[in-house]
């Protein structure tokens, strides 16, 4: 866990972080999210988003990092997330969360919600 500490650490200060938990890859409202996700790689690479998958079962990863089952346990405890859940997550650079949804998100949606979670960043520098 040490190593995923110091990896965190450093992604959260960099990215905000788009969290998808899902009881598996094969799960339909994952599998509508992941498409929702593909569709707009420009925006998420634009607003520094990495991408976290979470499954019950699976592969598991953060960005290109992958997960063992002790480090989605611990992220399933953090945020709350019930077996057989599914949910999605984002978190600004500052750890707070941004959005929060029990079904899958759209692109319109999370656009909002960069957009906003940016202005709000910009703000906070400026003060």
């Amino acid at each position: 866990m040490t190593d995923l500490q110091t990896v965190l650490t450093w992604l959260k200060s960099a990215h905000s972080l788009l969290f998808a938990f899902s009881p598996s890859e094969d799960d339909p409202l994952c599998k509508i999210q992941r498409e929702l996700f593909g569709s707009c790689e420009n925006m998420l690479r634009k607003h520094a988003l990495i991408v976290a998958e979470i499954f019950e079962q699976g592969s598991s990863h953060i960005g290109v990092i992958q997960l063992d089952t002790d480090s989605c346990d611990y992220f399933r405890r953090q945020f709350h997330i019930a077996p057989g859940q599914f949910k999605v997550l984002l978190l600004s650079k500052d750890q707070r969360i941004k959005l929060s949804s029990d079904s899958f998100v759209s692109e319109r949606e999370l656009a909002m919600r960069l957009e906003a979670a940016a202005s709000e960043e910009a703000e906070a520098a400026v003060s």
